[in-house]
Formats: C-alpha cells, sequence, structure tokens
C-alpha cells in the first residue's frame, strides 16, 4: 500500500457508482422511470459502453493503487459497494441517486488530476 492507495480507492468508488448508475439506466425499466419513455436502441447501447469504460477505468486505478492481485479484489469490493450505493439511493430517493452522479465524476476527476 502506498500513499496514493486510498485517493484511488475513492476515485475508482465514485467510477464505480457512475457505472453502475450507467449499467442501470441502460435497462428498460429504470430508464423508463427517469425519463419516463422507453430508451432508444442508440441510448441503450451508449450507456452500456460508458458503464463498461467506467468500470474499465475503475479497475485501472485499483491496479494502479494495490497492484495485480490485490487490485482484483478491491475492484470487486468496490464494484459491489458502487452498486449497493446506486441500489439504495435509487430506491430511496432517485433525485438524490442522479445528483449523486456528478459529485462522483468530480471526485474522480479530482483524484486523476491530484495524482
Amino acid at each position: 500500500m502506498n500513499a496514493t492507495t486510498p485517493a484511488m480507492a475513492w476515485i475508482a468508488l465514485g467510477l464505480c457508482y457512475a457505472a453502475s448508475a450507467a449499467l442501470a439506466l441502460a435497462m428498460e425499466r429504470h430508464y423508463g422511470q427517469w425519463r419516463r419513455r422507453t430508451p432508444l436502441p442508440a441510448e441503450q447501447t451508449l450507456l452500456r459502453l460508458a458503464g463498461a469504460v467506467l468500470l474499465a477505468l475503475a479497475f485501472l486505478c485499483c491496479v494502479a493503487g494495490w497492484g495485480g492481485a490485490m487490485g482484483l479484489v478491491a475492484w470487486c469490493g468496490l464494484f459491489a459497494a458502487g452498486g449497493l450505493l446506486w441500489i439504495v439511493l435509487w430506491g430511496w430517493k432517485p433525485a438524490a441517486a442522479l445528483s449523486g452522479l456528478p459529485v462522483a465524476a468530480v471526485v474522480a476527476v479530482a483524484g486523476l488530476a491530484a495524482r
């Protein structure tokens, strides 16, 4: 563990939260709750792609902070934590879940810029 590990954990958590949101909103049911219509196929594809890219970035952050083996374990835990945070907020207050997305993006970008 080095000095950047806690920062990388917060960055990866923010990325995992945003990825969980993108993957959930790619589903017709959740997209309909958000936009009050069914998503276009291009929108679903874009959200799925964004979720995959965000997960890949989170994985790279974890590997950079902990190394290969522990980075994978940390990524799995942070993905679960980010997903759980999204699920709880989306079920409790969808507006709060959506307003958390810019916060997650700012945390991730600020952490990457500070690195």
